[in-house]
Order: C-alpha cells, then sequence, then structure tokens
C-alpha cells in the first residue's frame, strides 16, 4: 500500500461521517434505512448475545448514529436549510421510538407521537432541494450521490463527531456489560448460599 493510499484514508473516513456536502432524498433515505436496520441488529444482539459483546454492540450503534446523522446534515444542506434543524428532528424522532418501543406510552398517544413523528420526519426531509448550486456545494451528480463542497479534503469535525458517537456508545455497552456481570454473579451467589443452607438444613434433618 503506497503512502498515499494511506493518508487517503482519514479523508475518506471523514466523509464518510461528515454533514458537509448536499444528499437528495433517495440516498437520504436508503442511508436511513440501512442504518435503521443495524440499529435493530445492535438490539437484537442485546438481547441475545453475551455481555462480552456489549461494548462492541455499542461502538456499531454509535457509527451507526452518527452516520444517520450525518446523512440528514447533508439532506438539509441540498435544501439550504441548517443541519441543526435535522439533528432535532432526528433526535425527537428517536426519543418517541424509544418511549414506544419500550411500552412507556401506549394507545391513542402512541399513535399520536408516532402520526407526528412521522409528518415532521417527511416534511423536514422530504422537501426537495435547491436547484441550483447554494454554499454547501453543487446539486447531487444522482439520486444516490453527494455531492463536496470544494476546497474541504478532511472534515475534521465529521471525524471527531464520529468517534464521540462510537466511543460514547461504547461507553455505554461497557457499563451495561459490567452491571449485568455484576447482576449474574450476585444471583449466582444468592443461589449457591441457598443451595449450601438447604443442603445443610437436609443434613441436619437426617
Amino acid at each position: 500500500m503506497s503512502n498515499r493510499q494511506f493518508s487517503e484514508r482519514p479523508a475518506k473516513l471523514a466523509w464518510f461521517f461528515s454533514t458537509k456536502g448536499r444528499a437528495g432524498v433517495a440516498r437520504f433515505m436508503a442511508v436511513t434505512f440501512a442504518m435503521v436496520f443495524m440499529i435493530g441488529l445492535v438490539a437484537w444482539g442485546f438481547a441475545n448475545l453475551d455481555a462480552a459483546t456489549y461494548p462492541l454492540l455499542g461502538a456499531l450503534g454509535g457509527a451507526a448514529l452518527a452516520k444517520l446523522f450525518a446523512e440528514a446534515g447533508r439532506r438539509c444542506h441540498d435544501q439550504g436549510r441548517d443541519p441543526i434543524v435535522g439533528a432535532v428532528v432526528l433526535v425527537g424522532i428517536l426519543i418517541a421510538a424509544f418511549c414506544i418501543l419500550s411500552l412507556l406510552v401506549a394507545g391513542a398517544m402512541a399513535i399520536g407521537i408516532g402520526a407526528i413523528g412521522a409528518l415532521a420526519f417527511a416534511v423536514t426531509f422530504f422537501r426537495p432541494g435547491q436547484p441550483d448550486a447554494n454554499s454547501h456545494g453543487e446539486p447531487p451528480l444522482g439520486p444516490l450521490h453527494a455531492s463536496r463542497p470544494t476546497g474541504v479534503r478532511v472534515d475534521r469535525r465529521g471525524l471527531a463527531w464520529a468517534g464521540v458517537s462510537i466511543l460514547g456508545c461504547a461507553a455505554i455497552g461497557l457499563a451495561i456489560q459490567t452491571t449485568t456481570d455484576h447482576i449474574r454473579a450476585d444471583r449466582e451467589s444468592r443461589q449457591a448460599s441457598a443451595t449450601g443452607s438447604l443442603a445443610m438444613v437436609r443434613m441436619m434433618d437426617g
């Protein structure tokens, strides 16, 4: 591998997680479905895999969230909007989805929250992009392409945001692993103590 190829790796990684540039509706939805699927796999892993995998699962979930928010920023750039708008809408939708899936809200309230979230998502991200160049670059060349702004090689903010998201979610996974191991060890200790006490009682009765 040449030095040039090695030096281009950070730039490619930074571009993957960058909010800079512009993206159309088709690309945004394709990335959204892919990242939601990955987050679903992470949730399945937390429910079914060994606790030792939790930090890795958390890191994967953090990477998926970082990419999702980055692509939302590009979608807003394509419309000439501030990416903060997309971030706020996504945070609200994720919180609403968590409340509904964890059964914190149910019935008519859950339906109402879901409908509001879907409407906010559609209004924010399905709005057509600007047909001409704006301050974030040229329009995307195709439905699944993202245009790059001129003069930007490495988006350090995007790379930093991805790092914070990945490491933060990995830390959450580690905390859950530690708590799970603690609870398991305490339960096994209680079971061993109860078994020993029962054996002693039987010996005394015998």
